[in-house]
């Protein structure tokens, strides 16, 4: 569920890592929210972040055991995109940012 930084509450718990727009890590996913690192995402600018809905940790667990492969993140940035993830251009790009989320996540595994 995506909420913006005005709408967190401390105890939340992030269904993604939330990174600057230099792809800093600042909170990784699975990690409960606190007064702090609300704060701490205002002041880098972020605006908006998904958390899980109440009610989900054992799917979000079994998520975190299990790496996410290129195509289930692929249809994940799609589905943020709405219907511009139609046109062939943006198509290119998501795939693009697909692999390299795969990468960026196997490096920080090994």
């Amino acid at each position: 569920m995506i909420l913006s930084v005005d709408e967190l509450e401390p105890g939340m718990i992030l269904e993604e890592a939330v990174r600057t727009h230099q792809d800093q890590l600042l909170l990784e996913a699975g990690r409960r929210i606190t007064a702090r690192s609300i704060r701490v995402f205002k002041t880098w600018g972020i605006r908006r972040v998904v958390v899980r809905p109440p009610g989900q940790a054992a799917h979000a667990a079994a998520s975190a055991a299990m790496p996410e492969d290129e195509e289930a993140i692929l249809r994940r940035l799609r589905t943020r995109c709405g219907p511009a993830a139609d046109d062939p251009v943006l198509q290119e790009i998501l795939r693009a940012a697909a692999r390299q989320i795969r990468l960026h996540r196997g490096e920080q595994k090994g």
